[in-house]
């Protein structure tokens, strides 16, 4: 079975899912991705040995930063013509509107995966043009995967079956062995990163005006008001960069790591407490809770709107707290009921992650999907 995925930004962390999708017996997984926005991507220091699917870098044409038109044939979809092609992508991607028009013809089996609509609003294709499109694009697809289980809900409203759930996710097989090499020592872990504090707390995410950083800092001066002897420590690095440095100085509690990755941002989780995330959040949800830090975020009137996927693993009052957005008051109360069971809720952040966010259940979103085609 001869599988394309036509990708945007080829990040590291969708390796494994590729890799665990061509080793299926008689997959065969190609993957094109768009080479103009890879400039620093993990390929160029990957050993090719490491993986075992087939990758091609295109070019793009940029209309006004807004469409995107890759370079590759178009026909090499239909020449070679895979069993499934399967397109990572938004509207943005016109090049998906050809394919879905004259994949029929051929009988080309499309699946595409994606958002689904806006993060900022709930899907409505009755009166907006993002929204309209969108539903033109999952209608025309034989498949449609989106990243969390309230997006599917709310696209089961117009398409009751097609609609599949591939959950973000990170690759566990590496963390598995920074988890059991931190467990092993974790007094010395805390003593070499001079963890003096008895609570400690972690940001961790790109620093962007999104993450309402500015909240960042008020909640972290609301958490040294029940709890003096607190720690911040913030990981990531961005155009918001200088705020956080300025923070530090007139803080002495905050602390500025800039940008770390693999076992290094691992090793900080591992020996914080909980994750304070008031923004847009990603797949720093993920690794904190992998490592057993419950994350604490804000909501605009109990939805997701203006949040990633990944806020929708949080379970309130389990494995993080989710207040209402600038809710002092529910953010300080929230705080208190953590601290008195810290044990509880680290463990719950860190079973759910166990059993929801691996890559063998990413994968299967995808598998879902290409079943429900065969099936059908």
């Amino acid at each position: 079975m001869k599988i394309h995925i036509l990708e945007q930004r080829l990040l590291d962390y969708r390796i494994p899912i590729y890799e665990k999708l061509n080793q299926i017996k008689d997959v065969n997984v190609v993957v094109y991705y768009w080479k103009n926005l890879n400039e620093k991507d993990f390929l160029k220091n990957l050993n090719p040995q490491d993986i075992t699917f087939k990758v091609i870098g295109v070019r793009i044409i940029n209309f006004f930063n807004r469409l995107y038109f890759p370079l590759y044939p178009l026909l090499i979809h239909f020449i070679k013509k895979p069993d499934f092609l399967i397109i990572r992508g938004n509207v943005r991607n016109i090049s998906i509107i050809p394919i879905l028009i004259f994949r029929k013809i051929i009988g080309l089996k499309t699946i595409i995966w994606g958002q689904g609509g806006s993060r900022k609003r709930n899907f409505n294709p009755s009166n907006n043009f993002y929204d309209i499109a969108s539903y033109l694009y999952i209608r025309m697809a034989d498949a449609y995967i989106v990243y969390d289980e309230i997006t599917k809900k709310d696209l089961n409203r117009y398409f009751p079956e097609k609609i599949f759930v591939a959950k973000n996710t990170l690759n566990f097989d590496k963390e598995a062995i920074n988890y059991r090499d931190f467990s092993s020592n974790i007094s010395q872990e805390k003593k070499d990163l001079n963890f003096n504090s008895k609570i400690n707390l972690c940001y961790i995410g790109r620093l962007s005006k999104r993450k309402k950083l500015p909240r960042l800092i008020e909640m972290f001066n609301l958490v040294l008001d029940i709890e003096p002897d607190t720690t911040l420590w913030i990981i990531g690095d961005g155009p918001e960069s200088n705020f956080i440095k300025k923070a530090t100085i007139n803080n002495h509690k905050i602390k500025y790591l800039g940008s770390l990755y693999g076992s290094q941002a691992s090793k900080i989780l591992f020996s914080c407490d909980a994750t304070l995330m008031p923004g847009w959040m990603g797949l720093g949800v993920n690794h904190s809770l992998y490592f057993g830090c419950p994350v604490f975020s804000e909501l605009k009137n109990k939805t997701l709107i203006d949040h990633a996927p990944e806020a929708s693993f949080i379970i309130d009052n389990f494995n993080g707290f989710l207040n209402e957005v600038n809710d002092d008051k529910h953010f300080i109360k929230n705080f208190k009921l953590f601290l008195s069971d810290r044990k509880k809720y680290s463990t719950n952040a860190r079973e759910y992650a166990l059993n929801n966010l691996t890559p063998d259940i990413m994968l299967k979103g995808v598998t879902d999907s290409i079943n429900f085609i065969k099936n059908k």
